[in-house]
């Protein structure tokens, strides 16, 4: 019964997907760029102030059309962007080397 439990426990671990871990940058919205197409990384957005999103060389973050909350992150990088605002984005940098938008914060 010990041995089965272990490897049910085992099993499990190996299974649990590995989470990427997230980065906040603080800066200014800089330049938008919109893929008409709807297809990944429809939504890029850079910062004015700073080149080094996800710790790494990536210049941009994306969010795509598919992900919860697209429209508001959208409105609220527009609104900030409008208004000259500091913004924290958190984003994780993806297998295929991107960085993913998921969270911003306007201060």
């Amino acid at each position: 019964m010990k041995s089965g439990m272990r490897q049910l426990i085992i099993a499990a671990t190996l299974a649990m997907p590995v989470l990427a871990q997230a980065t906040d940058v603080t800066g200014m919205v800089g330049q938008i760029e919109v893929n008409g197409t709807g297809s990944n990384g429809s939504f890029r957005v850079y910062t004015a102030t700073v080149n080094n999103m996800c710790d790494s060389n990536v210049t941009e973050a994306i969010i795509n059309t598919t992900d919860p909350n697209y429209s508001t992150i959208v409105a609220t990088l527009l609104t900030a962007k409008a208004l000259g605002a500091t913004v924290v984005f958190s984003s994780t940098q993806q297998p295929d080397g991107t960085c993913h938008l998921y969270y911003v914060v306007i201060k």
